[in-house]
């Protein structure tokens, strides 16, 4: 019997189920894909999962975002009983698919798997995934000098059968660990070569802003790029994707004005999504290019603040804020649509209690808000965060430290004359600096510096101790930063005896010390002899290493003494005491003095009263 129409009722084996859930996890159908598992009853019987469709499952729980605290249990539990017989491929999709275990036995198991098998990884790059054993090791904390090295070996010699993709994973996982660079000048070619052929925009945007961190690449490769994104709209980047290119041709000071104009485009297009810190990338960018593209700033000083920031009671991104109104201000920018519209928003937020908290970059409060403002900082203002700082942070004294020296910095900044100086100066000296952990120290230091000003008597006092003295001089910038306030104080005078005694100092510390010194008893150098001295006191310091005393001593001529106002005696003493030629244990002996001057009369002086 011949059947015109034969219906076959055809029941769903195991392989046809998971291969629905893997592509219904592809496509990113959540929902379909929980029917699915709950129809069938997947996680009754895990028993007739073969090796091929566990890798499946795991692969689909992560896809749509189901690996939880109550799935990924039993996910780790089917990779444990499955991997046995797991070839490159599954073992691969199971790797990212459990990217976010935390269970040890899960991360040895691809570990020795990967030690264990780097021939057969090679071989099955037909279908490149050398990207993903990268990503796996780096996310289990498994990656070694030596498994990046095979990595990169693999990556090379197989390079006809590889992608962006996994290029893209390779220099992310050795952007994060710091690694060699030298794999970024051997794939430039294959790079150019491949992303003129293929359409993934977001993994080119990955693989350029990892060769801008590691800040290498020809001119060729930045010009090939820049013409892969002319013409990218927003339709095909987010705002991740826009932020790492603007920061990387930002960074390496590339692209032309069409180039900045489009991205500028992209976010207006993006503006419902945009963050402040996209915008603040873009200033930025801007703002450290060669030439300044005058048409790329009057677009974006067109753009205002999404509706949306201005109404959320929660803006903590405060820091991006005052950076973007700070390089608009110190560029006149402040009657642009854009800086109002940060200023609206600024303001806005500053009214409600505890913002001001959230400013880590405080005294850029300046320029956006107290600079027309001057009643602004008002004394009951500042008590009421003094207040709120000393109520939240009572129990956190390292954050309470932090805060209350933001506001010494702020008050700094704008050479405020009331009378909460007081306050915060009984806060510092009511400080124990021998109680303080490192953080706490540096901020201790820096409180003084912000209070200096206010009461330099009281803080020359202070750091004239020996411990803190000791302590400053492992923090070369703070260092140099007190050698210059200090310099003019002739209360100062014991703090500078006992700093000449230090036995060792970095080289910019000891040059400041020096020329403060010098300065102390007003004898000067003229600017052009200054940098020829720096320069070889630089390399006799590196040369020789010197203990800063026996420089000191003699870079001064005894000829030169009587030029110098003997204020201070014992210091002048001090630093004349020793004679001209010391030898310190090196062959051949040598003359410091003439090394540093070449001849005493191309040294021109000139005292300052």
């Amino acid at each position: 019997m011949i059947l015109n129409k034969l219906q076959v009722i055809k029941k769903s084996t195991p392989n046809d189920l998971f291969y629905r859930l893997f592509r219904t996890a592809k496509e990113g159908k959540q929902s379909s894909f929980v029917e699915l598992i709950k129809k069938y009853k997947v996680w009754e019987d895990t028993s007739n999962i073969n090796e091929i469709n566990a890798s499946r499952l795991i692969f689909g729980y992560q896809k749509l975002n189901l690996d939880n605290e109550l799935n990924l249990p039993k996910l780790e539990k089917l990779l444990i009983e499955k991997h046995a017989k797991m070839n490159c491929y599954d073992m691969c999709m199971s790797g990212w698919g459990l990217q976010n275990s935390k269970n040890q036995q899960v991360k040895e198991i691809f570990s020795n798997y990967i030690q264990n098998n780097w021939n057969q990884i090679k071989l099955s790059q037909r279908k490149p995934n050398i990207g993903f054993i990268a990503l796996i090791l780096n996310n289990f904390g498994k990656l070694d000098l030596e498994s990046l090295k095979n990595i990169c070996e693999i990556f090379l010699e197989t390079l006809e059968y590889q992608d962006i993709r996994n290029l893209s994973m390779i220099l992310t996982v050795i952007g994060k660990n710091n690694y060699d660079k030298y794999i970024f000048n051997q794939v430039e070619n294959f790079f150019i070569t491949h992303s003129q052929n293929q359409t993934e925009k977001r993994n080119k945007i990955a693989i350029i802003y990892q060769y801008a961190k590691a800040e290498v690449g020809s001119d060729t490769l930045w010009e090939t790029m820049e013409k892969n994104f002319n013409k990218l709209g927003a339709n095909q980047i987010n705002n991740v994707d826009l932020l790492q290119l603007t920061w990387s041709f930002g960074h390496m000071m590339k692209g032309s004005r069409t180039f900045w104009l489009n991205l500028i485009q992209i976010l207006f297009d993006l503006k419902q999504t945009v963050r402040l810190q996209d915008l603040e990338a873009l200033v930025w960018a801007l703002s450290r290019l060669p030439v300044q593209y005058q048409e790329c700033w009057d677009k974006l000083l067109g753009f205002t603040i999404p509706s949306k920031l201005l109404e959320n009671d929660n803006v903590s991104d405060m820091d991006e804020l005052l950076n973007i109104a700070k390089i608009l201000y110190v560029k006149q920018f402040e009657n642009t649509v854009l800086f109002k519209s940060l200023k609206q928003l600024f303001i806005k937020q500053m009214q409600k209690k505890n913002n001001l908290l959230k400013c880590t970059k405080l005294p850029r409060f300046y320029y956006v808000y107290i600079n027309d403002q001057q009643d602004a900082l008002s004394d009951q203002f500042i008590q009421d965060q003094y207040d709120t700082i000393m109520i939240n942070y009572k129990d956190n004294k390292e954050v309470e430290l932090n805060m209350i020296q933001s506001l010494a910095q702020l008050f700094e900044y704008m050479h405020y004359k009331g009378d909460k100086w007081s306050l915060l100066l009984q806060y510092f000296l009511n400080l124990q600096f021998d109680r303080l952990q490192d953080l706490q120290k540096q901020n201790f230091i820096r409180f003084g510096i912000n209070l200096f000003s206010f009461q330099p008597t009281k803080i020359i006092e202070t750091f004239s101790n020996q411990q803190i003295q000791e302590y400053i001089l492992t923090q070369q910038h703070m260092a140099t930063q007190i050698i210059k306030l200090f310099g003019s104080f002739k209360e100062a005078e014991a703090f500078f005896r006992n700093f000449i005694k230090a036995e060792n100092v970095t080289i910019t510390v000891f040059y400041q010390l020096v020329m403060t010194m010098l300065a102390l008893n007003n004898f000067y150098f003229k600017k052009d002899n200054e940098e020829q001295i720096k320069r070889q006191i630089r390399q006799q310091f590196y040369r020789y290493s010197y203990n800063i005393r026996e420089i000191i001593d003699l870079i001064i001529s005894p000829n030169q003494q009587k030029l110098l106002n003997n204020y201070d005696q014992e210091v002048v003493k001090y630093l004349l005491k020793k004679s001209t030629n010391v030898e310190l244990n090196l062959k051949p002996k040598i003359n410091i003095r003439q090394t540093l001057f070449q001849n005493y009369q191309d040294i021109e002086c000139r005292i300052e009263q």
